[in-house]
């Protein structure tokens, strides 16, 4: 349901007329009749297609790709909304989970949405391209010292957190109800999926998101898509694998 108060996102699948996934992704109200969607950097000319296709053909509707005009700099952490308190004061209040607050800096205006996926408190800093020196350099020196981190220990923390990603979790073989989303589902309009996701609304799925560790200390490597047995059969697969430092006796999560 994006009919929500401005400035306030929602995290929503796109099923195909099976009920599996053909894209996740945040809608973000900026207007209130206009929308920003925020997906994964290795889907943006996969979902650009299939929304395109599936508009509607009747009304005022214009649908583009902004990708290349804006940058997003994360900031996440315990202490992430105590340094952006020096850009704006507003960061003193925590922000309820999904809001926007638009903001100022240097007379660049700024999105920043209180979302995460590493775990932790956090906002993602949506900023005009030719902005984005000027905020990079402002949060080096509201930090004074801040580490930076790569898409492998982002990838460590969302799967500690059990977040789901596409290509992994996700994809047209899975259903909300097998990745356990299921909740995320405004039933009171029509989509795309609706009929086949109705009927398997009170069976039991036929697979199942579930979060293991391995205990002991093999040398094991992880990557995702090795089968996993159960008495001798095989029983499912990994989508995920990581090592995690956040417990010691923690050697890998799939």
């Amino acid at each position: 349901n994006i009919d929500v108060p401005v400035n306030q996102s929602v995290y929503t699948g796109m099923f195909n007329s099976q009920g599996t996934f053909e894209v996740d992704l945040v809608v973000a109200r900026l207007t209130k009749d206009r929308f920003y969607l925020v997906t994964s950097t290795a889907q943006q000319c996969r979902d650009f297609d299939w929304i395109e296709r599936h508009l509607p053909t009747n009304g005022d509707l214009h649908f583009r790709d902004v990708t290349e005009d804006y940058h997003v700099i994360g900031v996440m952490g315990p202490s992430s909304g105590k340094l952006l308190e020096q850009l704006d004061p507003r960061f003193a209040k925590r922000q309820p989970y999904g809001t926007i607050l638009p903001i100022e800096v240097d007379g660049a205006n700024v999105w920043a949405f209180r979302v995460s996926y590493v775990g932790e408190l956090g906002y993602e800093l949506h900023v005009p391209t030719e902005h984005v020196d000027m905020l990079h350099r402002r949060i080096r020196e509201a930090a004074g010292s801040v580490r930076w981190v790569g898409t492998e220990a982002i990838s460590a923390m969302r799967i500690e957190k059990g977040f789901r990603a596409f290509g992994h979790e996700l994809s047209p073989a899975e259903t909300p109800f097998e990745a356990g989303l299921g909740r995320f589902i405004h039933w009171d309009h029509d989509f795309i999926g609706r009929k086949a996701l109705m009927s398997m609304r009170e069976q039991p799925p036929k697979q199942r998101l579930v979060c293991f560790r391995l205990d002991d200390d093999a040398d094991v490597v992880l990557w995702g898509g090795e089968p996993i047995y159960w008495n001798g059969e095989v029983a499912g697969y990994t989508s995920s694998a990581c090592f995690t430092p956040t417990a010691r006796t923690l050697r890998r999560i799939l």
